[in-house]
């Protein structure tokens, strides 16, 4: 919702015209085409962006991440955030979390999620799941693979 454009956006389409019967129509269609979602891409770009936050905090390989500093690093470009906003970022790292995909291409490292403690701090990400549930990100790591 965009309370000051009095617009629905559902998947960066605008709606300004916010009659029940459009937004379902509109919600229904977007969930009926899917995501369009590349889980090896992303992992990419998470794995470059946790080593850039790594390296900058000074943290030894493998230590936990907080996802809004990698976010923050991603969107590092003017006008990058109001691009690609923390719902979207969010959303991204849920489809990433559902997909499978935990090794980055090549099989060198592999994602862990770390929530824990994290979730009583700031930074958390929340969304909501297909099954209407809430779900909570707050930090991630890389660790070796191991799978040589």
């Amino acid at each position: 919702m965009l309370p000051s454009d009095l617009a629905l956006e559902v998947d960066r389409r605008r709606e300004r015209r916010p009659r029940p019967s459009v937004v379902v129509a509109q919600l229904a269609k977007a969930q009926q085409a899917g995501p369009r979602f590349k889980a090896d891409t992303f992992l990419a770009s998470l794995a470059a962006g946790y080593d850039l936050v790594l390296a900058k905090q000074g943290k030894q390989p493998g230590a936990v991440v907080r996802l809004v500093d990698i976010y923050g690093v991603l969107t590092l470009l003017p006008g990058q955030a109001r691009e690609y906003s923390r719902p979207e970022f969010t959303r991204d790292l849920y489809l990433l979390d559902h997909s499978g995909v935990q090794t980055t291409p090549g099989g060198v490292r592999r994602l862990r999620w770390s929530a824990s403690s994290g979730t009583r701090q700031a930074g958390l990400l929340t969304t909501v799941s297909r099954t209407g549930q809430q779900q909570r990100y707050w930090g991630i790591a890389f660790e070796e693979s191991g799978d040589d």
